[in-house]
């Protein structure tokens, strides 16, 4: 079968001013799908770090628990509402173009949204720019916070060998062992949830898209508590705990793939 076949029609032929918008939709081969995906991939990359790191910035210490959590919740919200709109153009024709094409519509929001959103004083301070540093302070905190500018500058600035050296490496590998061993199951439950809805007798076709959905809903809902209990709880317990029962609800999956749901 050559690559043109195995594109189905809609993907060659029906457009509409949605999809024709992105290059995602519009991708006329597997590879140039991939290669557009990969794109996005990288943009998303890119924006969650400065995102949270502006966040962390700008919100006060005692409300940081939320405003972070506040982004997990946002993530697990769209993907609830990315399932649902997956079950109902499923059946439509084309419909695979239409559910990428309408990340655009939150997208043209965002951009809008971070039109106003200020440059990190702390960054401006780093560039010799200081009085856009205070404007920026004032802007967001008012008159009553002031930026220090009698802190000791750095004598050098480090490079990126140093962020590997001096007792970091150990700590950046396990984290990123841990990140990866957290990420890698989690990306592939989402992946393959329809078919592990329906493995686990949770329906079946079109409906265990709908299942999927419920199972974003139980990130959505888990992550809400944590916001709070990140304060009261402490970051490390609530991480060890949190994990701990992840291990436990991914050891019952591997043990019992029939599920004692399945007919």
């Amino acid at each position: 079968m050559t690559t043109k076949e195995a594109v189905p029609k809609s993907t060659q032929s029906k457009r509409n001013p949605l999809t024709s918008a992105c290059p995602t939709t519009s991708a006329t081969t597997p590879l140039l799908l991939v290669i557009y995906r990969f794109f996005i991939g990288v943009f998303v990359g890119a924006d969650y770090p400065i995102a949270t790191s502006l966040i962390t910035e700008f919100t006060p210490k005692h409300h940081r628990a939320i405003s972070m959590g506040m982004v997990s919740a946002a993530w697990y919200l769209g993907a609830t509402v990315a399932a649902v709109v997956g079950f109902a153009l499923c059946d439509v024709d084309g419909g695979w173009r239409l559910m990428l094409g309408s990340a655009i519509i939150p997208c043209v929001f965002l951009l809008i949204g971070r039109c106003k959103v200020p440059e990190s004083p702390l960054w401006l301070k780093s560039k010799g720019r200081h009085e856009e540093a205070r404007r920026v302070v004032f802007r967001v905190y008012g008159a009553d916070v002031i930026l220090v500018d009698e802190e000791e500058e750095p004598k050098h600035k480090a490079g990126f060998a140093e962020v590997f050296s001096k007792g970091y490496a150990a700590r950046i590998v396990f984290l990123g062992i841990l990140t990866l061993c957290q990420v890698v199951p989690m990306y592939a439950i989402y992946t393959f949830g329809p078919q592990i809805m329906t493995a686990f007798g949770l329906g079946v076709g079109k409906s265990a898209i709908l299942g999927e959905s419920v199972l974003s809903l139980f990130f959505l809902v888990g992550s809400l508590p944590a916001m709070f209990w990140l304060n009261s709880m402490g970051r490390r317990p609530l991480l060890i705990r949190s994990l701990f029962l992840m291990a436990v609800g991914l050891l019952a999956l591997g043990l019992f793939p029939t599920a004692p749901f399945s007919r």
